[in-house]
């Protein structure tokens, strides 16, 4: 109950800086993400890969 009272206050506070985090690492999971994903599809047939598309 403290907590969500708590958490609020503290982001009207420091909202700038708590939205700059945020965005940086928004755009760090994206990132790896990608990176993740297009590592994992180059993996796949590309036959399977249509197969998937089509269904």
């Amino acid at each position: 109950i403290i907590i969500s009272f708590t958490i609020p206050a503290l982001y009207e506070k420091y909202q700038d800086r708590v939205d700059e985090r945020l965005s940086a690492t928004h755009n760090v999971v994206v990132k790896q993400y990608r990176n993740v994903h297009g590592a994992v599809l180059s993996r796949i047939p590309s036959s399977a890969r249509k197969e998937k598309k089509t269904q």
